[in-house]
């Protein structure tokens, strides 16, 4: 027994001994997959860039509004509104155009998502409103989906994992408040002809 703790005893050491020289070792340990190089038929690959939570919602949501703001331009050139909404339309409809560009060169591909009933009801409502009912209504569609905006890209920076993606966001969210301001005062002054 006493035999049995001696040999314990230097099996102790010379596993003291010898860990900070293991941990010292030069390399990660080759069956480490984490470090293992990529296998020949992945080689070549452009990968899927890395995304979380926030990176999907923001794609999504960001794509889906982009959208919406096209769709308004074109109302708002249908409906022959005064010429504050016809420029802000156009200069939203143009920053979403740029924005999207910006999400295909990252490869930020929303994952399949549904109809976006609540911008679509609004949709619907606008094309029944007379013009300046329709003017009121579009300044306050308009600072309501800025505040949201403005939130989304702050949560993508604050959240996101994606560095690029949060880049953007943060590429974009000055001009986000700018026209959050402007919505804003349109929607607190007369509706114009």
């Amino acid at each position: 027994m006493r035999q049995d703790m001696r040999l314990g005893h230097w099996a102790l050491a010379f596993v003291m001994l010898a860990s900070p020289a293991l941990a010292q070792a030069p390399g990660p340990a080759p069956a480490n997959p984490a470090f293992a190089p990529p296998a020949a038929s992945e080689k070549g690959k452009s990968e899927a860039p890395q995304l979380n939570d926030a990176d999907r919602v923001f794609i999504g949501e960001a794509r889906m509004a982009g959208a919406f703001q096209s769709d308004l331009a074109k109302l708002a050139d249908e409906k022959r509104a005064n010429a504050d909404i016809m420029e802000f339309s156009a200069r939203m409809a143009k920053g979403d155009a740029a924005a999207a560009q910006r999400f295909d060169a990252l490869g930020a591909r929303p994952e399949a998502i549904g109809g976006d009933r609540r911008r679509a009801a609004i949709f619907q409502e606008l094309k029944g409103l007379n013009s300046q009912d329709f003017q009121r209504r579009y300044w306050a569609i308009q600072t309501a989906e800025h505040q949201a905006a403005a939130q989304l890209l702050a949560y993508e920076i604050g959240s996101g994992l994606n560095s690029e993606l949060k880049g953007l966001a943060a590429d974009m969210l000055p001009s986000v408040y700018r026209h959050l301001r402007q919505a804003q005062a349109s929607a607190a002054a007369p509706p114009k002809q």
